[in-house]
Parts: structure tokens; C-alpha cells; sequence
């Protein structure tokens, strides 16, 4: 039975064409919005994804954009619902790889046969070419891959499909295929350019190896994915949240790279909850701070499994031995400072350099929940201003 995961944030409408898909011999999934729809298509692989292209949150041409980067999704049928108004945003979805459309109010048919015929072509798809395309798409970055899906997609509409179409909409196409063309020949240049002057310089320097700044790059592209799992972290800091609300005062340390971390953790937190927050290197704990930690006094570490690990593990027993309590933000699977902590919050495992991408995620997080739970408005804080207007 083939799945269809429908996206539409009518309900009435959702519910209608549900019915009608169910009737029609479909297994139906249902989503109201963009987000929720690439959750639901990530988890049940449709056969078929139909969606509304206008939505007031995670619109179609958002949602058509993240499956065609999801390896898995690359190469699902995407099928627009569209009013006749929204053709400029039609032919934008075809340019990021949309397969077909439907115009509303359609009939039961229409859609079908819709369906029937994107169908047809997935199962006669060569599916050796399947896999080599979604294992090359699964490492060409973000950059690259979606001006290639745009040719890839937008040439197929416009060699199979071309009897549905006018004559304006097929020199639109045309024109886009020789931006998308132009686009990913820029980005590729970009690319060789930055590799090329990377490299030269840093091995006349003797700094980094070709292999480094490689695995740099990918784990780069990596971070979107790293966050996302990040932030299912959010009900434990809200538990943090709770217990540390009514305190006066937090200290933020950090060594190496996450001394920048630390000192945005404790300006977000006391420009949204006005608790005083101070961040400061690790390494000179000993030069004032130290003076202030008691049992009443939170200190939060970016402890991860990189370059100063065993220096911040001895900052952490420094505190402990003065009762103050530890929040430290960890390397997923640590052990080490988990032992020694009050609580540990856990990041995904990446480059050294890209820490601080994803040590600050949590931090914010807690300062908005002690903000909200403070009673403070974290959209428009006190005395602050969103430009400087006197010196």
C-alpha cells in the first residue's frame, strides 16, 4: 500500500483529502505545517509527499527544501497544492525540485492521477541511480546540493511534463535552470578558491594538512543535525531552570576556545533575568574569582572532551572543595566530569573548533527559562537598546 504524507495547515481540507487518498487505497499521514510535516516524512519515508505551498508556518517551498537535503527524502515525489495566484511560487518550488502541481479548487481526480503518475515514475526509476545519488547527496554540502537538486529537478518537470505547461512558464524555467547552473559554478569556484588559499597558506605555515581542513568542512556541515539533537535537551534545562531561578549570582568558566562561550552564557543571562553573571578564563579562577564561590553560588564549566579536558576537570574539584555547585556542559558519553559535577548537560561530539557552535545552545536555553519563570520579558529587556543612537 502506498504512503502519502499530506501537509496542509486547513484542517476541513486536510481532513477531505485524507479521505479521499484513504478511499483511493493510500496509507495517509497528516501534518498542519512545514515542521511537523518533515518530522513525519523523516520518520515514515512516504512514497509521496502532496503539500500545501502556502502555510503560516515552515511554508511548502520550506518544507520541499529540507527533504530534498535529507538523504533518505532526496528523491520522494513532492507534489504541490497551489491556488492560481500562487504560480510565481510554483515555479520557485520547481526550481528547488518539486516534481508536480496541483491548482486548487482540483477534483478528485486531478489529484490522483497526480499521485498515480509520480507513482509510476518512482518505482520505474533506475534504482541503482537511486542509491549513487543519495549517497553523493548525503556528503555534497548544503551549498552544492541544493543548486544541483534545482537542475535535476527543474529539468525533469520540464522534460517530462512539458504538455501541462504555457509558453512563459517554460522560459521561466529555462532562465532559473541558468541561474541554478550559474549558482552552483560560482559556489564550486568559491569552494576550490577557499580550499586552494587554505591550504597554501597553512602549509606554508605548517599548521594543518589538506586531510584536517577536509574534515573541518564536513564537520561543518554536520552542526545543523548536532543542533536539532541538541535542543531535545530543553526539558532538562528547564529543570535546571527551576532550581536555580532565585539565586543572586552565576559565574560562567571556560578555557581555550570556550572562554568566548562562557562570557555569552553570563551576558545573556543578565541582560534577561538581571542575575549577576560573570564570565571568566578558567585559568584564572584562582585570581578573584575563586574568593566569591560558596555553597550559594552556581558555576557553570564548558568541560568537553577537547584540548584543556584534564586543566578544567581540576578547575571543577577546586570548586566542588568549596562547595559551590557545578553545572558542566559535557561531551556526549563523558564520564570523567560527570563524576564530579552537580549537573552535567551533554552536546553531540564534534571538532574542537566548532565547540562553541554548540556549547552556547544550552546556555541560552537556560537563561530564557530562568528569564520566563523570573517574570522578565526576554523579547524587550530593560534599558536595552536594539541600535546605538549616543556614545
Amino acid at each position: 500500500m502506498p504512503k502519502i504524507l499530506v501537509v496542509e495547515d486547513s484542517k476541513e481540507m486536510l481532513s477531505n483529502i485524507s479521505m479521499l487518498l484513504k478511499m483511493n487505497g493510500y496509507e495517509v499521514f497528516e501534518a498542519e505545517d512545514g515542521v511537523s510535516g518533515f518530522e513525519t516524512a523523516k520518520k515514515q519515508l512516504p512514497d509521496v509527499i502532496v503539500s500545501d505551498i502556502m502555510m503560516p508556518v515552515a511554508d511548502g517551498l520550506r518544507l520541499l527544501q529540507e527533504v530534498r537535503r535529507e538523504p533518505d527524502l532526496i528523491t520522494t515525489p513532492f507534489i504541490f497544492l497551489t491556488a492560481k495566484v500562487d504560480r510565481r511560487d510554483v515555479r520557485t518550488g520547481m526550481v528547488s525540485g518539486a516534481d508536480d502541481y496541483v491548482s486548487k479548487p482540483f477534483k478528485s481526480k486531478e489529484l490522483i492521477e497526480a499521485i498515480e503518475t509520480q507513482l509510476k515514475k518512482k518505482y520505474t526509476k533506475d534504482k541503482k541511480f537511486q542509491e549513487i545519488y543519495k549517497t553523493i547527496s548525503s556528503y555534497i554540502p548544503h551549498e552544492l546540493r541544493t543548486p544541483l537538486v534545482a537542475i535535476f529537478g527543474y529539468t525533469n518537470f520540464l522534460l517530462e511534463d512539458y504538455e501541462h505547461l504555457e509558453k512563459d512558464d517554460v522560459m521561466e524555467m529555462l532562465k532559473n535552470i541558468k541561474t541554478a547552473s550559474s549558482r552552483l559554478y560560482k559556489t564550486i569556484e568559491k569552494y576550490l578558491r577557499f580550499n586552494d588559499a587554505e591550504l597554501m597558506v597553512a602549509n606554508k605555515k605548517g599548521t594543518i594538512a589538506q586531510s584536517r581542513l577536509q574534515n573541518l568542512i564536513f564537520e561543518l556541515d554536520a552542526i545543523p543535525e548536532k543542533v536539532e539533537k541538541l535542543l531535545n535537551s530543553n526539558s532538562q534545562i528547564i529543570e535546571i531552570a527551576k532550581k536555580f531561578k532565585d539565586v543572586r549570582n552565576f559565574l560562567y568558566l571556560g578555557r581555550g576556545y570556550n572562554f568566548p562561550v562562557a562570557l555569552e552564557g553570563a551576558l545573556k543571562l543578565k541582560e534577561i533575568s538581571y542575575i549577576h553573571a560573570e564570565g571568566y578564563p578558567a585559568a584564572e579562577m584562582k585570581h578573584g574569582p575563586i574568593a566569591l564561590i560558596d555553597q550559594h553560588m552556581p558555576v557553570v564549566f564548558i568541560a568537553t572532551n577537547r584540548g584543556t579536558y584534564d586543566k578544567v576537570q581540576s578547575n571543577i574539584m577546586e570548586v566542588k572543595a568549596r562547595q559551590g555547585q557545578v553545572i558542566s556542559i559535557v561531551t556526549e558519553g563523558d564520564t570523567q566530569v560527570k563524576k564530579i559535577s552537580d549537573i552535567v548537560i551533554e552536546i553531540p561530539e564534534c571538532d574542537e573548533l566548532l565547540v562553541p557552535l554548540l556549547a552556547i545552545i544550552p546556555l541560552q536555553l537556560l537563561s530564557y527559562h530562568i528569564a520566563v519563570m523570573r517574570g522578565c520579558n526576554v523579547d524587550q529587556p530593560r534599558n536595552l537598546a536594539k541600535s546605538v543612537t549616543v556614545e
